[in-house]
């Protein structure tokens, strides 16, 4: 499988967004979110309940190039 940007949405009043560089599928969401909570990437364990999963705009990935996280 090849390397794919995904864009981590976490909804809520203080919701938050991060992207994530690695060998995952946007499709296999339940997969995303456990590499996730290993990597410590959510403010808070129970965030990957209220997340959804998209491919990013080129747009998205510009904005988060300093904040990609490669796991």
């Amino acid at each position: 499988m090849k390397k794919n940007y995904i864009l981590v949405n976490v909804f809520g009043i203080h919701g938050y967004s991060f992207m994530i560089y690695g060998e995952y599928d946007v499709n296999h969401e339940s997969e995303v979110i456990d590499a996730c909570l290993k990597n410590d990437l959510f403010e808070a364990e129970e965030d990957a309940e209220f997340c959804s999963l998209a491919e990013p705009t080129d747009y998205d990935i510009k904005y988060f190039s300093d904040m990609i996280h490669e796991i």
